[in-house]
């Protein structure tokens, strides 16, 4: 009992090495040059922070609408200019999360619908208990 605890915690500690270490890689998009005379945003709200997919080889410069905590785009097509849609990575976390949550109560609900419980063999001390008849004395 003890080495399967012992290989479970070197399990786990591994897993949460290989969770610490995976880097999400992030590219960075050139600046684009300066220009005096190009308009700039005023407040929060007019600036755009959508993704620039540019190829400089092709010189094609394309910039994706603006993701949101569920959704983002990514480049993608034959020269990385087009806008890809694609779900923010903690909603495939928490849309996993919920559909295991679902199976096991489904399989639990299985479980009880076909009474595989009444099949095993119920002991309690109740039952192991024996019973004698005592004579009743008078003192």
């Amino acid at each position: 009992m003890f080495n399967f605890l012992t290989g479970t915690k070197y399990y786990l500690i591994a897993i949460i090495i290989t969770l610490i270490n995976i880097q999400i890689l992030a590219v960075w998009d050139d600046m684009v040059p300066y220009n005096k005379n190009s308009p700039r945003p005023l407040t929060y709200d007019d600036k755009n922070f959508g993704q620039w997919c540019r190829n400089f080889t092709i010189n094609k410069h394309v910039q994706c609408p603006e993701a949101s905590p569920i959704h983002w785009y990514v480049c993608c097509g034959p020269h990385g200019t087009d806008c890809c849609f694609g779900l923010q990575t903690h909603i495939y976390i928490i849309g996993g999360g919920i559909i295991f949550v679902i199976l096991m109560i489904a399989l639990y609900s299985l479980y009880l619908q076909l009474q595989i419980s009444r099949n095993l063999k119920k002991t309690t001390k109740i039952d192991n208990l024996k019973y004698y008849s005592v004579k009743p004395q008078n003192c």
